[in-house]
C-alpha cells in the first residue's frame, strides 16, 4: 500500500499518517522531517539546504529530492526503511510541481 497525503499546513497530514503507520506497520516519511534531520546531521545536502533556509529562500527540488532519495535508498533510521510493505509520504500542496511529480 502506498499513500501520499497532500494538503496545506495544519491539515492533519502528519497526524493521520502517524496513526495509519502505527495501525498497519508501514513506514511514514515526511519531507519536512527528513530535511530537518539532514540539516541537523550536517550532510552535504543538508548544509546546502540550511544555507538557503537561513537566507529565507525555498530549498529547490533538486536538493529536497536528493535528501529524500538518500533516505529511501539507504536510511540510517530503520523505522523509515522501505520494507516492501508500502509507505506513506506527507507533503504540502503549495510546493513546486517538480517536487510533487517526483513522488
Amino acid at each position: 500500500m502506498n499513500l501520499i497525503f497532500l494538503g496545506p499546513p495544519g491539515a492533519g497530514k502528519g497526524t493521520q499518517s502517524k496513526r495509519l503507520a502505527a495501525r498497519y506497520g508501514i513506514p511514514q516519511l515526511s519531507t519536512g522531517d527528513i530535511l530537518r534531520k539532514a540539516v541537523a546531521d550536517g550532510t552535504a545536502l543538508g548544509k546546502q539546504a540550511k544555507a538557503l533556509m537561513d537566507a529565507g529562500k525555498l530549498v529547490p527540488d533538486e536538493i529536497v529530492n536528493g535528501i529524500v532519495s538518500v533516505q529511501l535508498i539507504g536510511p540510517s533510521d530503520p523505522t523509515l526503511a522501505f520494507r516492501g510493505k508500502g509507505m506513506m509520504s506527507c507533503g504540502r500542496i503549495d510546493r513546486p510541481a517538480g517536487r510533487t511529480s517526483s513522488l
